[in-house]
């Protein structure tokens, strides 16, 4: 990258030179390089001048013009640098955070799974003394059953 204002300078340098050098040569081909003809009048060497002027000062303007154009594209180029730098550093953000939100999520998943199988093991612990109480009581029935049955079958025999 050139440093700021190098480039301007060596174009308007160009430009000058360019003028000059348009300058000389006019004044090699009238053939009048090193003579002075006094003639009593200068208005042909001043509207000689003044044209080149007119055309240095339009050389100038049109150099001037694009060294505005540059400054603008430039300036556009560095803001949308700045707007790029700061939607990545948005994006990392966002990335950062999301990474952090899935290593929760996934936290949050283990401990479910671990809390479920928890849960599966309490459940079928359950069921298995329910189970159990179930045949206890069962057992218990069925004897109080066959114990009534029997005490009612002997009772009605000897009071009959």
């Amino acid at each position: 990258m050139h440093v700021n204002g190098e480039r301007e300078v060596k174009v308007i340098g160009y430009a000058l030179l360019i003028a000059g050098l348009v300058c000389l040569a006019g004044l090699l081909l009238s053939g009048r390089c090193g003579q002075y003809e006094h003639t009593g009048s200068t208005s042909g060497v001043r509207a000689a001048t003044d044209g080149t002027m007119a055309d240095i000062k339009q050389q100038q303007q049109a150099v001037t013009s694009q060294i505005d154009a540059a400054r603008r594209r430039i300036n556009d180029a560095g803001q949308a640098v700045e707007r790029a730098d700061e939607a990545i550093g948005n994006s990392k953000t966002a990335l950062s955070d999301a990474n952090s939100s899935l290593k929760n999520a996934e936290s949050l998943l283990q401990q479910t799974q671990q809390s479920y199988q928890a849960l599966e093991r309490q459940l079928e612990a359950e069921r298995t003394e329910q189970n159990r109480q179930n045949k206890k009581a069962y057992r218990k029935g069925w004897l109080n059953g066959f114990c009534i049955g029997c005490c009612s079958g002997l009772a009605v025999a000897l009071f009959k």
